[in-house]
């Protein structure tokens, strides 16, 4: 599976979770996911991670009907 999103760490020692393609954040619940802490990153990082896998799943039932 091909993932949208990675963690960024930034010089202050906080992370991000950007687009991978432009490297600009993201937005995920109304919320801009920058200044993290490294363990917040990786949690969230896995939910979008889970919801693009479910997509995509459901994009490939929808096909297969």
């Amino acid at each position: 599976m091909v993932t949208t999103y990675e963690m960024l760490h930034k010089g202050d020692g906080t992370w991000s979770i950007v687009d991978k393609a432009t490297k600009q954040p993201l937005t995920f619940k109304g919320r801009l996911q920058v200044s993290l802490t490294e363990d917040v990153a990786k949690e969230a990082l896995a939910i979008l991670e889970r919801i693009e896998h479910e997509h995509a799943q459901q994009l490939d039932e929808g096909r297969q009907t």
